[in-house]
């Protein structure tokens, strides 16, 4: 389902870039701090829509890597805890 799902965004992003492409192929003058010049709009549009995901994977990654590490951990810990009960006798 998960595939699914992924394999339908990925239709509609590339649906969305098509249809972007297509009508916005005129030539934009474009300004950085370092560079600039005229490109297509399309480049522009696609350029600035993959620096955005790239800056979100950036951001997202240190918190996925904390969370991730915290999961281990408390499974870990559960584990042990697990153990420990096995090992001692019950007392009723």
């Amino acid at each position: 389902m998960k595939r699914l799902i992924i394999l339908v965004l990925f239709v509609v992003v590339f649906a969305v870039v098509g249809a972007l492409a297509f009508r916005n192929h005129h030539n934009v003058f474009f300004h950085a701090l370092i560079w600039q010049g005229e490109v297509p709009l399309v480049w522009l549009l696609v350029g600035a829509f993959a620096l955005g995901v790239v800056l979100t994977l950036l951001l997202f990654f240190p918190a996925a890597l904390r969370q991730r590490w915290q999961l281990w951990r408390a499974r870990r810990e559960v584990a042990c805890l697990s153990r420990q009960q096995l090992m001692t006798p019950e007392t009723h």
